[in-house]
């Protein structure tokens, strides 16, 4: 191996069960309503905030090591991407290890990930193939900028059933919005990007409905647009806010992004579980967040986190108490906590809570087929 993105087949007989590729399909097929995704840019600092609105609150916070050798779980048949990843990273999970809604690596890579009626992803090619949630798992692992995000697409492409986009940004301050429309990958960058916020409409029909509206400093709101919590309504917040902050930046831009992203959440049936901001600036990565149900904000120092693959993944309860720096709060990584994870999330959705046992431990078990690859 090379220490990056392979699809030659070095597992030999370590398959993923066809009934775990089913139950995680319908899983990713459920309806995640609302999602709302930020980047503020302030010199050599990148704020990226994340709204997840679901009506499930769980979630663990996992630290994924660097040079580990990973196999996606979709159908044999889709000829599966299989890759070793050159950065650890952070990440945020419902759907157990692997499957993360969002992350950063130690690079400086965020993706964020948010519901898309209006996706649609290619049909099958020579491409390896990778699930919804495992693309972003497969970017943290591999992609140190967003260049190298949009130019994975010649190599791999997803086969999972949940309609998704993407937003990326990266150290240097660059952002897009990946999307897959009509069956091929659509990014807007540089110029095509004039505001970094993306909800749950596709990024042209989002800026289009702001179009000729006034934002004003002392306003959440701009001029000529419905008030209410619909994708477009908090595309409006999300984008004032960020061109508010483009024209006059401010030192507290972490506690601006949490702003923003209280200005854009959600209550009724899909409220905002939780509000994550990374923080990239020289010498310098944090990650904040804080949940529904507790609301002071946690800090993890990426600095200080092990990814070596020598040692072990770690993960961490999002619904801790205690806030301030918890990244001395990680604990090792056991199948137990994963299949705990698994079970909980599953056993808040009608269509999944009789599943098989057999199945929902096939879910927890597969990121323990992961190996290092040194």
């Amino acid at each position: 191996m090379d220490g990056s993105r392979s699809h030659g087949d070095p597992w030999g007989r370590m398959v993923v069960p066809l009934a775990v590729l089913a139950l995680l399909a319908g899983w990713l097929a459920a309806p995640i309503n609302a999602c709302t995704n930020i980047v503020l840019r302030n010199g050599k600092r990148v704020v990226f905030g994340s709204n997840f609105d679901w009506n499930i609150e769980g979630g663990l916070v996992f630290v994924n090591q660097r040079s580990m050798l990973r196999r996606s779980i979709t159908d044999p048949k889709n000829n599966p991407a299989h890759w070793v990843s050159r950065f650890g990273s952070v990440t945020f999970n419902q759907a157990g290890r692997d499957l993360p809604i969002g992350g950063i690596n130690e690079a400086g890579l965020v993706v964020g990930s948010m519901w898309l009626d209006d996706a649609q992803y290619p049909k099958p090619d020579e491409r390896a193939a990778l699930d919804n949630a495992e693309w972003i798992q497969y970017q943290l692992d591999t992609a140190a900028s967003v260049s190298e995000v949009i130019a994975s697409d010649k190599d791999i492409r997803i086969a999972g059933p949940a309609p998704l986009h993407y937003l990326v940004a990266d150290h240097s301050g660059a952002v897009a919005t990946i999307e897959f429309l009509d069956g091929r990958m659509v990014a807007h960058t540089g110029d095509r990007l004039p505001v970094a916020a993306l909800t749950n409409s596709t990024y042209d029909v989002s800026l289009q409905s702001i179009e000729g509206k006034t934002f004003h400093w002392w306003s959440w709101w701009p001029w000529g647009l419905p008030w209410g919590r619909a994708s477009l309504d908090r595309f409006a917040v999300a984008a004032g806010r960020v061109q508010q902050f483009r024209q006059s930046p401010r030192e507290d831009d972490v506690d601006y992004a949490f702003d923003t992203l209280r200005g854009a959440s959600q209550g009724g049936a899909t409220p905002t579980q939780w509000s994550i901001v990374y923080e990239e600036a020289p010498q310098r990565m944090l990650v904040h967040f804080r949940t529904r149900q507790n609301f002071e904000v946690k800090t993890i120092d990426v600095a200080q986190l092990n990814f070596a693959c020598t040692g072990s993944a770690e993960w961490m309860d999002m619904q801790r108490e205690a806030g301030g720096d918890v990244t001395a709060n990680f604990q090792p990584y056991t199948y137990e906590k994963n299949l705990e994870l698994v079970k909980s999330t599953f056993s808040q959705i009608d269509f999944l809570r009789n599943l098989p046992e057999r199945v929902v431990e096939g879910v927890a078990k597969n990121p323990s087929a992961s190996r290092c690859s040194r």
